[in-house]
């Protein structure tokens, strides 16, 4: 997986946090110049798949019960996880 790839898988990721409760939820992300640049697709359990412009995986989402997000690889190996964000601290 190209850097770019994982950034891109990330902030897609982030992007999607708050509709993780949504039955399906399909986005489409594009580039500067209107260009597709990738789509994602998430289930009503909040796994997410994303692809590439080209329509090959290029990577998946599955939350914990947690919040946490566990992220995939294409080949479907895990490669990291992203925490949900914590409640603000009362002053």
């Amino acid at each position: 997986m190209t850097k770019f790839t994982l950034v891109l898988l990330i902030l897609a990721t982030l992007l999607k946090w708050n509709t993780a409760h949504a039955q399906y939820n399909n986005q489409t992300i594009y580039g500067p110049n209107g260009n597709v640049v990738s789509r994602s697709t998430q289930s009503s359990s909040g796994q997410t798949t994303y692809y590439g412009p080209s329509g090959a995986v290029i990577g998946r989402t599955a939350p914990l019960s947690d919040g946490t997000l566990v992220i995939y690889g294409p080949n479907g190996v895990r490669t990291g996880t992203i925490s949900p964000p914590s409640a603000p601290r009362k002053p």
